[in-house]
């Protein structure tokens, strides 16, 4: 009987090779993109209106039915760009050396620049007024905590692609002359470096929120930005590609025919398939998470759902749920021969996000007046 199963699945992948299905989701690596694009914007805007609320509350009126829209649209970009990231390295040979280039410039470059910003004009400036360098940080730090409920700022999206592509980098890349033979195994373990840089980030979080400290403001380009939910199902995906690859070559096949097997159609429809039920049951277990630590709450906290949500656990449901179905438009084997869309469809992206900070500063100044 087990020969027979065995057989059977052999059989299956050898069917996926020879005789690869035509079906491909109509969305593609670059669709998802533009969409995270957009939605990054819109996180922009939810930046802007609170900051404008701050200074004049009540000038601008958002309902909240509007509010949780824009809310979960903005929490769609790191889903979108992990799939879409996902797409690239499964295409590519040379994918994790790109993705990691690219988001560890990008996640680095954000960072170095607003460290650089605050220090220079907002300290230096600060510096003049009080006279005083340390008293100059130390009053910035709080002013810019308290301009968040959560009492820090999480915004550096690249740093959460970063981490997840170097997870993958290090749970599948074969390295050509270093970690050979057992020492593969040291190599995997390295896995251990994201996943604790997400913890520390979580933790320093929570500590931020329970007012525990005042988190300097040079930090908050290098925290998360994504509920720790997002990430766990960032690792449950990259575990079941490599538990298939596991399986692929017991049953005969090599690496190098499991790299053309990640490229049939057929193996694309599954991965969105269990995409889809990953993003749903993370959506009901991050549901189930929020709503017994808000349970937990002690009796007079009355800032507890602030600091759980702050934490990331509760933020994901909706944005899970909803891109649950979502996913199964996706296939990550369209490739396009013309890549100048791909270089062109950042520098637009920004544009559009500088585009609303102008806009924001006018309203801004204009409820700042009013």
């Amino acid at each position: 009987m087990k020969e027979k199963h065995l057989k059977q699945k052999k059989t299956i992948h050898e069917k996926s090779m020879e005789q690869d299905i035509r079906y491909r989701g109509p969305l593609s690596y670059r669709a998802l993109r533009i969409l995270g694009w957009i939605c990054i914007a819109i996180a922009q805007v939810l930046v802007v209106y609170q900051l404008s609320d701050r200074l004049n509350p009540g000038y601008f009126v958002i309902s909240y039915g509007i509010m949780s829209v824009l809310a979960t649209l903005a929490g769609m970009t790191i889903p979108l760009f992990i799939l879409a990231n996902f797409s690239q390295i499964l295409n590519s040979a040379d994918g994790y050396k790109k993705q990691l280039l690219t988001n560890g410039l990008a996640a680095a470059g954000i960072a170095v620049f607003l460290i650089f910003f605050y220090l220079r004009y907002g300290v230096g400036v600060a510096a003049v007024l009080l006279g005083n360098r340390s008293d100059a940080i130390r009053l910035l730090d709080q002013l810019i905590a308290s301009v968040s409920k959560s009492g820090f700022l999480a915004f550096n999206f690249f740093v959460d692609f970063f981490l997840c592509t170097l997870f993958l980098f290090f749970l599948n890349y074969r390295p050509k002359r270093f970690f050979q033979g057992k020492a593969l195994l040291v190599f995997r373990l390295l896995v251990a470096i994201p996943v604790l840089y997400e913890i520390a980030s979580l933790v320093l979080k929570y500590l931020a929120a329970k007012q525990v400290l005042v988190l300097p403001a040079i930090i908050y380009p290098l925290l998360t930005a994504k509920p720790p939910m997002m990430f766990l199902v960032f690792v449950v995906l990259a575990v079941i590609i490599k538990n298939r690859e596991r399986v692929f070559c017991r049953h005969g096949g090599t690496h190098q025919e499991y790299q053309a097997f990640l490229k049939t159609n057929r193996n694309s429809l599954h991965f969105s398939i269990f995409t889809a039920i990953v993003f749903a049951a993370a959506g009901i277990i991050d549901f189930i998470v929020f709503s017994i630590l808000l349970g937990m709450q002690v009796e007079g906290t009355a800032n507890t759902i602030e600091i759980i949500r702050a934490m990331g656990f509760g933020n994901g449901t909706p944005v899970l749920l909803l891109l649950a179905p979502f996913v199964l438009l996706f296939s990550y084997t369209r490739r396009y021969k013309n890549i100048w869309p791909d270089v062109v469809i950042p520098f637009a992206g920004v544009v559009l996000v500088i585009l609303v900070y102008l806009e924001g500063a006018l309203q801004g100044f204009s409820a700042f007046l009013g």
